[in-house]
């Protein structure tokens, strides 16, 4: 019986031997995994325990598996069986220690610190397991760059602070063992005769480690010095990308109110959402109501509950002579009537037609307003209203004109502004540490005070940007805005100013929609006055109850983003308009003596010195923020490019290997794709198979390739430039074929891992 030979190859002896090199990569990587994760919110571990494990393990699995002869496979199964005894015996401990990492990633860090260092050992040791299968058993870094990257990206949004050690150490492990993988390397695979020895690649994987640290070392100052072009260049980038998507799924459609406080940039693509038709332009921004937000709790406001609120008032009105439902009025549109009966100036007119499916199931509506069903204008819906400069009720005039209107309305705003010192006065103070602390370290005394205080603590803090970052899922979106980033836009100004007001104690709520300049309108041929809104007017603001004029909208965003519109016309005149309601608070400060007024004017300016410290400690997180953004995109670049020339690499190298190594990787590309499994060329019938699997290879050509083949493998001359030539254009046409066949998935994994093409 012949013997069973492959002709792709000439038997030699099997090594799978590994040098020191490549162990000092494998320490790298795992190292690296483990630094990444140091600073894991609402955690702490022994590092110094858990490292010394890893790099234990990690040198007895070298050590056995080069030398060891038969010890690899026991240490291996040891490494397992350990972890499986350790879960399965300390279940309870370690499950509440991952329970208590999973809620500081996701609801915000523990106020001690959990020691978690033995689930830190079981995933030190599955992270050994892990780099040493794909770096050194099947060579196949795919799965350690998706986890590498994984980290890098997702660490900002679970709240790791940038680890450029951990940076630094899996970019050397990674581009080295990129670097020192070769076709002839693989585990099980029989060396080429002939072929050279591992040295060289082992140095090739030294030189990618010492490249990474000086493209690190070169990336630091560059960073540095151009964080701002950086930074830009990718909000770009990702803004047309967003734009792009939402353009082609119709995501741009969705209405654009709801009670979320957004943790990423904001991307407006100019879609129209609705058209205004008004009879004069308003004189000034014209706000849009949409959403009101009542209750605030992990970052998103509760829609408002006017039935609950509506309740509350009937009931303070239960032992009146005379309900307001048959007087003909309800809260919603009173102040628009009082208003209207006692000025002498007429409403505005204003119809609103949607241009997006989505917002005819959103109901925006100005302030000061009554729905309209008399204009001659009936597409979508129309309103009559009052700007804020036109709010004037006079009290005396109801009295002599409409007497019971005053008597009912005035009884109706008693209630309701009881009701409303309940309902949106609540805040969650256990969330909201650091906000609670500085709103009651610097107590004031009337609303004109509290207005005052809130913007200059917002302007100082925070500067307006579209483009604030993503923020940590485990913190706060308002503390983190007010105390970390310094940046953001209209919901982060709008939720944290809203939420500041409630801890003074005065009624606020949070609402959303569209802000409409006076300029956006342009009267048209019908004599009427038109504006598109598109969703880069979408905005969000504080509404405060104001005394003889209901809920009224208080812009508290830069200047950058809108004209600040002070529709609480000036500090001043919101305290007139409460006249001089103080909160109680503000009352208990009342009774304080002269001396305590010395000490809190003492104080303000440590509080100020200690908010200018804070914001001179800015510039050093962008400068963090730009550093770890353009580390990981080196990084990601470098490994695609390192990649990329393994697969060059291999391919140049098998054209260079002759006629034999051609054969055998056209054989190993057949059966990738699921043909000629386990032929090896000596079949009678081969060069028919083969001519039948690929349709573009002739059976002359089939034959021509087998006996090339045969004659080199059994032959002690080597083929001629002519016989390599003719195999490899074989091989060129067999994996064209084959690649064109796989799914994207496999022809990537074929491209780019198997560098077969």
């Amino acid at each position: 019986m012949a013997p069973s030979i492959r002709i792709g190859s000439k038997p030699t002896d099997k090594r799978y031997k590994t040098s020191i090199s490549e162990l000092l990569f494998l320490l790298c990587g795992v190292c690296g995994l483990l630094s990444a994760l140091q600073d894991l919110p609402g955690a702490e571990w022994n590092m110094p325990v858990v490292y010394a494990a890893a790099i234990i393990m990690s040198t007895a699995l070298w050590y056995t598996y080069a030398w060891g002869k038969g010890w690899f496979a026991a240490v291996f199964l040891l490494i397992i069986a350990a972890c499986g005894f350790a879960e399965f015996r300390y279940w309870d401990l370690l499950g509440s220690q991952i329970a208590s990492v999973i809620r500081s990633l996701t609801g915000g860090a523990a106020e001690t610190a959990v020691d978690i260092t033995p689930s830190m050992l079981i995933l030190s040791a599955l992270l050994t397991l892990l780099l040493f299968l794909c770096e050194i058993w099947i060579k196949n870094s795919l799965p350690v760059i998706l986890l590498a990257v994984l980290f890098i990206l997702c660490g900002p949004v679970i709240g790791l602070q940038p680890n450029y050690a951990a940076i630094v150490l899996l970019g050397i492990s990674l581009c080295s063992f990129a670097a020192s993988h070769g076709p002839h390397s693989r585990r099980g695979r029989i060396m080429l005769a002939g072929s050279p020895n591992r040295h060289p690649m082992c140095k090739r994987g030294i030189a990618a480690g010492v490249a990474v640290c000086i493209a690190f070392g070169a990336a630091v100052p560059l960073a540095l010095r151009s964080q701002d072009t950086i930074y830009e260049a990718v909000y770009t980038a990702e803004g047309a990308l967003q734009r792009a998507i939402r353009n082609m799924t119709g995501i741009d459609a969705i209405a654009i109110s709801d009670g979320r406080i957004s943790r990423g940039n904001r991307y407006p693509t100019g879609t129209v959402q609705m058209e205004l038709v008004a009879n004069r332009p308003p004189t000034q921004p014209l706000y849009l109501r949409g959403f009101t937000g009542a209750d605030y709790t992990n970052g998103e406001w509760t829609a408002a509950d006017s039935q609950t609120l509506s309740n509350q008032i009937w009931d303070n009105l239960s032992q009146g002579p005379a309900s307001w439902s048959m007087a003909g009025i309800n809260y919603h549109n009173m102040y628009f009537l009082l208003n209207l009966y006692s000025e002498e100036e007429r409403p505005n007119f204003i119809t609103i037609q949607p241009r997006v499916a989505t917002n005819y199931g959103n109901y925006y509506e100005p302030y000061f307003s009554r729905w309209s069903e008399n204009w001659f204008i009936r597409e979508g819906y129309s309103f009559q209203y009052f700007q804020p400069e036109q709010m004037h009720i006079n009290w005396d005039t109801l009295q002599v004109q409409n007497g019971w209107l005053r008597v009912i309305a005035q009884r109706i705003q008693d209630a309701y502004m009881s009701a409303a010192e309940t309902l949106y006065t609540s805040v969650p103070t256990g969330q909201l540490p650091r906000l609670a602390a500085l709103c009651a370290d610097n107590p004031r005394q009337n609303t004109e005070d509290i207005t005052s205080f809130i913007l200059d603590t917002l302007h100082s803090r925070a500067v307006y940007s579209t483009t604030p970052g993503l923020a940590p899922l485990n913190e706060d979106i308002v503390e983190y805005f007010l105390f970390e980033n310094g940046e953001g836009y209209c919901v982060h100004f709008a939720a944290a100013a809203t939420l500041m007001y409630r801890l003074y104690g005065i009624p606020a709520r949070y609402a959303s929609g569209y802000m409409v300049q006076p300029e956006d309108f342009e009267q048209q041929e019908d004599g009427l006055y038109h504006a598109l809104v598109t969703d880069a007017e979408a905005h969000a603001w504080t509404e405060l109850f104001v005394e003889n004029q209901g809920w009224t909208p208080v812009e508290v965003t830069p200047a950058a983003e809108a004209e600040t519109f002070d529709t609480v016309e000036s500090d001043a005149a919101a305290a007139d308009m409460q006249q001089e309601t103080e909160t109680p608070q503000a009352a208990s400060q009342q009774a304080d003596t002269g001396s305590d007024r010395v000490q809190e004017e003492n104080a303000q300016p440590e509080t100020d010195a200690a908010a200018e410290e804070a914001a001179a400690q800015q510039p050093a997180s962008w400068q963090n923020h730009a550093l770890a953004g353009l580390a990981a995109a080196l990084l990601l670049a470098a490994v695609i490019g390192m990649i990329n020339l393994q697969r060059r690499w291999r391919l140049r190298k098998a054209r260079r290997g002759g006629c034999r190594v051609i054969f055998d990787r056209m054989l190993a590309v057949l059966s990738y794709a699921g043909k000629l499994q386990n032929f090896t060329g000596h079949e009678p019938d081969f060069a028919v198979q083969l001519c039948e699997a690929v349709p573009r290879i002739y059976q002359a050509e089939a034959q021509e390739l087998v006996s090339i083949v045969s004659r080199a493998s059994f032959s002690a001359q080597e083929s001629d430039d002519a016989s390599d030539a003719f195999a490899w254009k074989i091989y060129e046409r067999v994996s064209s074929d084959v690649c064109q066949t796989l799914s994207p998935l496999r022809r990537i994994v074929f491209c780019f891992i198997k560098a077969f093409r």
